[in-house]
């Protein structure tokens, strides 16, 4: 089905609003000069919006994820460290990340315990997270990727940061969450989706307020000359 038939099938708003922000992604065009990180900061600068969210399937995965990501006014470093500021992610969204603390550490890996709120607060799933350190994947690149080890109502999760460099004041950061609740009662995977892409989207606002000190959304355009 194409984005455009997709668009007239919506029902609310709100689904109209993520819609056209996805059409947005997928045929903004890019400079053909720009670097990867410099294509997304003017694709989300000129988006309308903080942050842009959807559901997908990265490469690489058969599960659908939730998707987010957002431009910040903030050197590399100060966002990668927000990252890894596992203690903190509570500050996210108090409602919906319930409990996020450190509970070990293997080598350069850090296992983090964490509590998801979802279906308005119905259900609480915890698991432990093992948090890989950083590592590049290119064209001033980091991923930091968390994987599941054992949880309570959860069969399977996976966190994928992805960190890029535009320039020494702007950073792009991506999120992927993805949580597979064990339930007695599945929820619709419409659900599951929202629920998903909605925390992606809290935690990479979460860090682009603490990393630039602020909720507003940044612009970035290439320097001219």
């Amino acid at each position: 089905m194409s984005i455009a038939r997709k668009v007239r099938t919506l029902r609310t708003p709100r689904m109209l609003a993520s819609a056209f922000a996805l059409a947005f992604v997928v045929l903004a065009p890019a400079s053909a000069s720009a670097s990867p990180a410099e294509s997304d900061a003017i694709r989300i600068s000129t988006s309308g919006q903080r942050s842009l969210k959807w559901n997908w399937t990265p490469p690489g995965y058969t599960d659908r994820f939730g998707h987010s990501e957002v431009l910040i006014n903030a050197p590399f470093d100060k966002v990668r460290a927000g990252v890894q500021d596992y203690a903190h992610y509570t500050t996210f969204a108090p409602k919906r990340f319930t409990a996020s603390r450190v509970v070990g550490r293997d080598g350069s890996d850090t296992k983090v315990y964490m509590e998801f709120s979802v279906l308005n607060g119905m259900v609480i799933l915890s698991q432990v997270e093992r948090f890989s350190a950083p590592r590049s994947i290119g064209n001033d690149t980091e991923v930091v990727e968390g994987k599941f080890v054992e949880g309570k109502k959860v069969k399977d999760s996976r966190v994928l940061w992805t960190i890029s460099k535009v320039d020494d004041n702007f950073t792009v950061l991506k999120c992927d969450i993805l949580i597979k609740p064990d339930l007695p009662i599945q929820p619709p995977s419409s659900a599951i989706d929202e629920e998903l892409r909605d925390a992606a989207q809290q935690a990479v606002d979460g860090v682009h307020r603490r990393a630039q000190g602020h909720d507003r959304a940044v612009k970035w355009a290439p320097a001219k000359g």
